[in-house]
């Protein structure tokens, strides 16, 4: 019987590093796959209160063994190439962790990100999307929130499944550039 040896997280890595990702585009949904379960989806909207196209970062996922290795980073990067046709002036996100805060701000600058505070969900808003709406028309700026007291926060959380998210905007970055 012939098992094939389990690829190190190692391995894993430099595979990543140099794959070139699937892109799809459907519509105003932007989906990047990598191997190993890597992925990210970007959602692109037109705010009518503030006249901005935003590319909100939905869905981001790294392994756990490769998390902490700039894949985030590649990712976002990746969608925001894919996005800069449509003309996006904002990036947004809800992220539920600090690596994924910090894949956020190697692209906008920590500097530049706005931390907003969340709407409360009504009852009947299973899927999110009155509370996704009320954030689109009306961002609430958090003016208490640091960079340094989201990582914390996101840090000390405990589990996965009882992750609460915060939700961040940031303008695209005059400087990006697609080819990195």
């Amino acid at each position: 019987m012939n098992q094939e040896r389990q690829k190190t997280p190692e391995e894993k890595f430099i595979e990543l590093s140099n794959e070139k990702p699937i892109v799809t585009v459907s519509g105003n949904l932007i989906t990047i796959s990598l191997s190993h379960g890597c992925y990210g989806r970007g959602l692109i909207r037109h705010n009518q209160r503030s006249g901005q196209t935003e590319l909100n970062l939905a869905d981001i996922k790294v392994a756990p063994e490769l998390r902490n290795k700039g894949i985030g980073s590649k990712i976002t990067r990746e969608i925001l190439k894919a996005a800069l046709p449509f003309g996006i002036n904002i990036l947004t996100a809800n992220t539920i962790s600090s690596g994924g805060l910090r894949a956020f701000a190697n692209i906008t600058g920590k500097e530049n990100i706005t931390f907003h505070e969340p709407y409360p969900l009504p009852e009947d808003d299973i899927d999110g999307s009155i509370g996704a709406t009320m954030y689109a028309q009306f961002p609430r700026p958090a003016k208490k929130i640091t960079f340094e007291k989201a990582i914390a926060f996101l840090d000390g959380q405990s589990t996965e499944s009882d992750r609460q998210g915060i939700d961040v905007s940031a303008p695209l970055p005059k400087n990006f550039e697609a080819t990195k």
